[in-house]
C-alpha cells in the first residue's frame, strides 16, 4: 500500500495546532474556575490601593498650603504688616503659593487688637471684578483695624502699588470669627467647620494657628465650592462618588454624590443613610474601612479614608466606585479571553505554517540542488542556509561536494591540457592556492639526475626559507612518511623545527607527496599557514590529495611526451650530422643551417621597427627547428653538383 506523503510544513502546523488546543482548554477552564474569587479579592485591593493613592493626593495638594502657614508664622511680618508691600520677595513666593494651590482663596492674619490683614490672588477675572481691582493687577490686599478704618492694596506682576484706597466703613471684627476662636496656644493647626464667609459671601472651612508668641492668628481659607472642585479630579472612573467629610461629618466637599455642600447638615444625614455610603457613615477609624453595596443597579466598593493633615487636622474621604470600573480590565479579559484564545490558535497556526515553510525552504532548495548533481550539472552553486543545524550542515556538505566535484572537473580539464611540467606546477600551486587560501604554496619535484627536490613553481604571500632538501636530510621520518604517500603535519611549536625557528613564518605546514605509479616519490607540494585553519580549509585537503594523484598522471604523460620529442630531435639531428659526415658535398651544412636559421628568426623576431607584428610561439619554434634540420638532408643527398 502506498503511503501518501505531506509537506513538513502541514506536519509541524497541526502538531503545534493540537498540542496549544488542550493546552489552551486547560488554561481556560482554571482560569474560569478561579476567575471569580480573584476578582472580589481584586476589587477589595484596588479599593485600599485606590484610598490610599487618593489620601496621598490630597495630602499633597494641602500639604505646601500647611508649610506657608508655619512659615508666616515664624516670620514678623505680622508685627509689621507695612513691611509686607515692601518685601517683594515674600509676595512672589506668597503669589506662587497660590498659583501652586488654586483652590487656596486667601492668607491672613489678625492680632489680639482686632487689626487684619489679608492677602488674595487675583488669577481670574471674576475675582477682579469682585474687588474693583485694575486689570494689571494680581495680588490683593486688605487692611482693616477695628476703629473702621479700611486700606485697599493692588499690586501688579512685578509687586508695585498699582492702585491704593482708602474708606472708614469697616465692620469687620476677626476676633469673633470661628477661625480665631479655634486657635489654640500650642501653635497648633486647626481645622474649622464650615461657616459662612464674612467677604465672599459663601460658605468655607480654615486652616488656622497661632503664632509662636500667641499674639497673631494666621489662618487660610478655602470654599467648600474650591474643595469639591480639588477632589473632583482624584475619582477612579466618571461614575465615582466622592464625599469630603470633617471629624463631625459635615460634607466639605463632595463629587457625582447625593449631598450637597450649601444643604442643611441633617438634610445631607438623611440623604446619605439612603445611599451606599450608609454602611460607612459615623464610623471611626485610623485605617481604611471597606463595604461592599449592592443596589438595584449595580455592585459598589465603598471606602472610608482618614486624610490626616496634621495631628488635630483630620478630614474623611469617602469614595463609592462601582465594582464594573474598579474590575474593567479584569472583567474584559475574562469575557475576552476565550475569544483571544481562539483567535491566537488561528493565528499561533498560521504563524507556525509559515514558519514551517520558511525553515522547509532549504530543504526545497536542497532537493532542486541536489538535481543539478544527479544531471552532472556541477556548477558553484550557493546553497541556503538554515537556523537549524542539521539541515545547514546538510546544505554545507552537499555545497562542498558539488563545488568540489566542479573544481576538480575544471582541474581535470587544466592539467590535461598542459604539456610540459613546469605549466602543470603553476596549474597546481595556483589551484591550491584559489582552493585553500595558503600563505605559501610551492611544489618541488624530483631531479632524476641529483636525486634531490627543485622549486618547480611557487605562489607564496608568506615565504618558505628552509631549503626542503636539508628538511629531509634532518627529519628523516617526514621523508619516509610522504614516500608512503602520507601527508605531512608540521607545526611551528613542534620540536623537530626548532632550529628553523627563524627562518619559519607559518603556524603549520602541510607537505603533500606526489607518487607514480611505481608509488616512488617524485614531488612535494608545501601549503604553509599564517593562521590557525578553518573547517573550510581542512576539508580541502582532502580535495588536494585526489588532485595531485591525478596531476601524478598527467606528469607521467608529459615526461612520456618529453622524451618521445627527444628521441625524435635526437633521430633528426644524427641524420643530419651523419649526412654532413659521409657526404662530400654538404660540407657541414646541415648542422649550420639550423643555427642560421635560428639566428635569422630571433632578429626578426626582436625588430619592433621592420617586422612589430611577427612574433613566434614556443610549437612555431619547435616546428622551425625541425624544419631546418631537415631542410638539407635530401638536397645534399640528390645533388652532386651542389656546393654550400
Amino acid at each position: 500500500m502506498k503511503v501518501r506523503g505531506y509537506s513538513l510544513s502541514l506536519h509541524i502546523g497541526s502538531l503545534f495546532l493540537i498540542i496549544t488546543s488542550l493546552v489552551g482548554i486547560v488554561l481556560i477552564y482554571i482560569s474560569y474556575q478561579h476567575a471569580q474569587e480573584l476578582l472580589d479579592e481584586t476589587a477589595k485591593q484596588l479599593s485600599y490601593e485606590n484610598s490610599r493613592k487618593i489620601e496621598t493626593r490630597y495630602q499633597q495638594n494641602i500639604g505646601p498650603v500647611l508649610t506657608t502657614l508655619d512659615f508666616l508664622a515664624y516670620t514678623t511680618i505680622t508685627d509689621e504688616p507695612d513691611f509686607l508691600i515692601k518685601d517683594k520677595r515674600l509676595l512672589a513666593s506668597t503669589f506662587s503659593v497660590f498659583e501652586r494651590n488654586p483652590h487656596l482663596v486667601a492668607l491672613y492674619f489678625a492680632d489680639q487688637a482686632g487689626n487684619f490683614s489679608i492677602i488674595r490672588p487675583l488669577i481670574e477675572e471674576k475675582d477682579k471684578k469682585r474687588f474693583h481691582a485694575p486689570d494689571n493687577a494680581i495680588l490683593y490686599m486688605n487692611k482693616t483695624r477695628t476703629d473702621g478704618k479700611n486700606e485697599f492694596y493692588y499690586l501688579d506682576e512685578n509687586f508695585r502699588q498699582t492702585d491704593y484706597r482708602e474708606d472708614n466703613s469697616n465692620q469687620f471684627d476677626p476676633r469673633q470669627r470661628p477661625w480665631y476662636i479655634l486657635a489654640g496656644d500650642d501653635g497648633k493647626i486647626r481645622l474649622t467647620e464650615p461657616y459662612f464667609f464674612y467677604f465672599l459671601k459663601t460658605h468655607g472651612i480654615t486652616l488656622s494657628r497661632k503664632t509662636p508668641d500667641g499674639r497673631h492668628v494666621i489662618g487660610a481659607d478655602f470654599t467648600l465650592a474650591s474643595l469639591s472642585e480639588q477632589i473632583k479630579h482624584i475619582g477612579f472612573s466618571n461614575q465615582t462618588q466622592l464625599i469630603l467629610f470633617d471629624q463631625q461629618y459635615n460634607v466639605l466637599g463632595q463629587h457625582n454624590s447625593p449631598v450637597s455642600t450649601q444643604a442643611p447638615a441633617p438634610r445631607n444625614q438623611a440623604k446619605l443613610q439612603q445611599s451606599v455610603f450608609a454602611p460607612v457613615m459615623n464610623r471611626m477609624s485610623t485605617q481604611v474601612i471597606y463595604e461592599t453595596v449592592s443596589d438595584n443597579q449595580a455592585t459598589w466598593s465603598v471606602t472610608l479614608t482618614p486624610v490626616v493633615l496634621t495631628p488635630h487636622v483630620t478630614l474623611l474621604l469617602a469614595e463609592a466606585t462601582p465594582k464594573n470600573d474598579l474590575l474593567a480590565p479584569l472583567l474584559s479579559l475574562r469575557d475576552k479571553q476565550l475569544t483571544v484564545t481562539i483567535i491566537l490558535l488561528a493565528s499561533g497556526f498560521i504563524l507556525a505554517f509559515l514558519i514551517a515553510r520558511h525553515l522547509t525552504k532549504p530543504l526545497t532548495a536542497l532537493v532542486s540542488l541536489t538535481g543539478n548533481i544527479t544531471q552532472f550539472k556541477f556548477r558553484k552553486s550557493i546553497y541556503p542556509r538554515s537556523a537549524i543545524k542539521e539541515i545547514s550542515d546538510l546544505s554545507r556538505s552537499l555545497q562542498l561536494m558539488e563545488n568540489t566535484l566542479s573544481d576538480i572537473l575544471k582541474l581535470l580539464k587544466e592539467t590535461a591540457g598542459n604539456h610540459d611540467a613546469e605549466t602543470l606546477a603553476k596549474t597546481i600551486t595556483h589551484q591550491s592556492y584559489l582552493v585553500t587560501r595558503a600563505e605559501t604554496v610551492i611544489f618541488y619535484a624530483l631531479t632524476a639526475e641529483s636525486q634531490t627536490f627543485s622549486k618547480l613553481a611557487s605562489h607564496t604571500i608568506i615565504p618558505f626559507k628552509i631549503d626542503i632538501n636539508v628538511l629531509l636530510k634532518d627529519i628523516p621520518w617526514i621523508k619516509s612518511q610522504l614516500q608512503r604517500g602520507e601527508t605531512v603535519h608540521i607545526r611551528r611549536a613542534d620540536n623537530i623545527v626548532k632550529k628553523y625557528a627563524e627562518n619559519l613564518y607559518n603556524s603549520d605546514i602541510y607537505l603533500f607527496p606526489l607518487m607514480d605509479h611505481h608509488h616512488q616519490l617524485t614531488g612535494i607540494l608545501n601549503l604553509g599557514y599564517e593562521r590557525e585553519l578553518t573547517r573550510e580549509q581542512t576539508d580541502k585537503h582532502a580535495f588536494l590529495g585526489e588532485l595531485l594523484s591525478f596531476a601524478q598522471v598527467a606528469k607521467e604523460n608529459i615526461d612520456h611526451i618529453q622524451q618521445q620529442k627527444s628521441m625524435f630531435h635526437s633521430l633528426v639531428e644524427s641524420v643530419a650530422t651523419a649526412i654532413d659526415t659521409k657526404s662530400p658535398y654538404s660540407n657541414g651544412n646541415c648542422q649550420r643551417i639550423p643555427s642560421l636559421v635560428k639566428w635569422l628568426t630571433e632578429a626578426v623576431d626582436q625588430d619592433e621597427r621592420y617586422y612589430p607584428y611577427f612574433k613566434m610561439d614556443e610549437l612555431q619554434w619547435e616546428a622551425l627547428h625541425l624544419a631546418a634540420w631537415l631542410h638539407d638532408c635530401m638536397t645534399a643527398e640528390k645533388s652532386p653538383h651542389r656546393n654550400i
